[in-house]
């Protein structure tokens, strides 16, 4: 067990790890590389209206958007997109400039 090894050498768990079922965090690691493999937890690429045409989304979106702030709940509702397609296209004008938010989870387009 780990105690007895610890308390001998109390400098190993720095160079081993530590896992209280006895196994080092490498050992850890590498059992938990296949599952991640196999589809569980590694990202896709996004695929922005993956249930329509993603210039339909991005265009419904971008008529919706004004230098007047609307809260996202009210553009979600409008754009008829999923919060996840909405937000994609906000990080695409945030990361361009073009977007910039104000309080209350209100976006606005900037005026240039």
């Amino acid at each position: 067990m780990c105690w007895s090894r610890c308390a001998r050498d109390p400098f190993s768990i720095l160079r081993e790890g530590f896992d209280p079922g006895g196994r080092s965090l490498d050992e850890a690691d590498d059992d938990a590389a296949p599952a991640q493999a196999a589809g569980g937890l590694t990202p896709g690429p996004l695929d922005l209206g993956a249930r329509g045409e993603p210039e339909s989304v991005r265009a419904r979106i971008l008529d919706l958007l004004s230098p007047s702030p609307i809260s996202l709940d009210e553009l979600v509702r409008a754009a008829e997109a999923s919060i996840r397609d909405v937000r994609i296209v906000l990080l695409e004008l945030e990361l361009a400039g073009k977007l910039e938010y104000s309080g209350g989870a209100r976006v606005a387009l900037t005026v240039s």
